[in-house]
Formats: C-alpha cells, structure tokens, sequence
C-alpha cells in the first residue's frame, strides 16, 4: 500500500470516527441534557466539528485528483480559519459581537460554496471532452 492511499485511509478512518463522537455527544445531550447553555455550546461545538470535516473532506477530494487548486487551497484554509473561529467562538460568546457573528457567517457560507464548487469540479464533462479529443 503506498504511502499517499495510506495517509488517505488515515484521513478518512479519523473523519468517520469524529463524525461517529460527535453524534454520540449530540445525541447524549439530546436525551440526558438540561439544555442550559453548557448544552447549547456542547451542541454547537458538534455541529461546528462535523460541518468543517465535511466541508475540508469534500476540499480534500479535489486535491488528490489534484484539479482545480485554485478552489480547493481556498476552501481548505476556509475550512481551518472557520473552525480555529467557530471553537472559541462559540465557547467565548463571541457571535454576540456582530462583527465576529458576521465573519462567522461569511466563513460558513464561504467554507461551503468552495466545497461544494470542489465536489462539482470532480465531475468529468464529457460533452467538453468528446469535442477536445
């Protein structure tokens, strides 16, 4: 097995089983939780976690066919600067400031487009490739 599907194995296998954690975190506090803020950042901090794993793996498919850098660099930092902004955002209170709040919703929104524009760049045109060759 070379190293490249290895490391791919690695990555997947720990998104799979973040994904499964934070699940069963949500579902816990679904269930047993008092909903009292504690519950709610517990909550926010799942959603935060799976969102950006999706977003970065969907990113990370478009890197290894290595198609289109110029979509999936951007969202791959998107990604990092979106969670390193969510975690203590949402721990700290900070989407009270509206500034913060706004930059929070721009990064999400932005962190998903690029993702979902890196998913549509693996798509193979055949129409466009019939006429090339």
């Amino acid at each position: 097995m070379s190293s490249g599907t290895s490391m791919k194995r690695i990555f997947l296998q720990a998104v799979i089983a973040t994904l499964v954690l934070t699940a069963l975190v949500g579902i816990y506090v679904f269930l047993f939780g008092t909903f009292g803020k504690t519950e709610a950042k517990i909550l926010g901090t799942t959603l935060t976690i799976c969102y950006f794993s999706i977003t970065s793996l969907a990113c990370s498919a478009a890197f290894e066919k290595k198609r289109y850098p110029l979509l999936f660099i951007p969202g791959l930092v998107l990604d990092i600067a979106g969670f390193l902004l969510f975690i203590p955002g949402i721990w700290a209170e900070w989407f009270e400031i509206k500034a913060v709040a706004k930059a929070m919703g721009i990064l999400g929104v932005l962190s998903f487009s690029f993702a979902q524009a890196c998913l549509l760049s693996l798509v193979p045109c055949t129409s466009l490739e019939r006429r090339t060759t």
